[in-house]
């Protein structure tokens, strides 16, 4: 019978490591020229999905962004587009989903 308990803690264990636990990054905002801005560089290793909220807050103006992942190597690996430019409207919202591994993800305006 101790085996089994044994056995049952330890997939509770199992579970626990692998269920996504949920937070929410702070909001990022300010001005871009002519250029790209992270707007968000995550560390992603070790969570299988999440979803984030790109807004254009400017009340006249368009607003360009851009998704790039990191497959492998955290640190030295190289960045991949992962969702090509994509204009938001004045006003306008996007919810981007990923669910895949990867090991960083930026968002770039």
């Amino acid at each position: 019978m101790a085996a089994i308990i044994d056995l049952a803690g330890k997939i509770k264990s199992i579970l626990d490591a692998v269920t996504a636990k949920s937070y929410t990054e702070a909001s990022v905002s300010g001005a871009t020229v002519n250029g790209w801005a992270d707007a968000l560089d995550l560390d992603y290793r070790g969570i299988n999905k999440a979803s984030f909220v790109v807004e254009n807050t400017d009340g006249a103006n368009s607003l360009d962004y851009r998704i790039y992942e990191r497959v492998a190597d955290y640190a030295a690996g190289d960045d991949e587009e992962l969702q090509a430019a994509f204009t938001l409207a004045p006003g306008e919202k996007a919810k981007v989903n990923l669910r895949d591994a990867h090991s960083r993800i930026k968002i770039q305006v």
